[in-house]
């Protein structure tokens, strides 16, 4: 995502990132994948290598043999947006919750992945910002709407999920 605001830049290259995608029938493998995309954001990586296996193997499948996206894509398309925003903003990682963040603009964007096969509660505590949507990567959603916005700060994250929170000045 760049360098933290007032920080410099240090490349730094992880030659590959292989995981097991294929873990509790393909729902694990999205959320562990974004875990090591922020693990490795947070540690200053500048690029990171990614190995597609067959795609009929289930191995670090992003798409299957029709060519369709596989769970795994999601935790691309997602630090992929959040990528494109340009300023990383430091977050803190409290297992079994990790989370990414970046703004730019007028967006924020908040991604929050849960590690654990229990439902997790998280507590928002963003001075002046309040969330404008919320989109979710688990066993029903792929990158997509969830149907209701929380009415307050706390949100509850499923087992396996990945949550992507755009957040807006309140």
């Amino acid at each position: 995502l760049g360098a933290p605001a007032g920080k410099g830049c240090v490349q730094k290259l992880v030659r590959a990132l292989q995981l097991q995608l294929n873990l509790h029938g393909g729902l694990v493998g999205h959320m562990q994948l974004h875990q090591n995309i922020a693990a490795l954001h947070d540690v200053g990586v500048d690029v990171a290598t990614y190995y597609v296996g067959d795609p009929g193997s289930g191995y670090c499948k992003v798409f299957d043999t029709a060519g369709n996206t596989a769970k795994a894509w999601q935790a691309f398309r997602a630090f992929g947006e959040a990528y494109r925003l340009g300023t990383y903003l430091p977050s803190t990682q409290n297992a079994p919750v990790w989370t990414l963040a970046a703004t730019g603009g007028e967006k924020t964007l908040l991604i929050l992945t849960n590690a654990s096969r229990e439902p997790q509660e998280c507590t928002l505590d963003i001075p002046g910002q309040r969330i404008a949507s919320l989109r979710a990567v688990d066993e029903t959603h792929d990158c997509t709407a969830v149907s209701e916005l929380p009415a307050g700060n706390t949100l509850t994250l499923s087992p396996w999920q990945i949550l992507l929170c755009e957040l807006i000045s309140k």
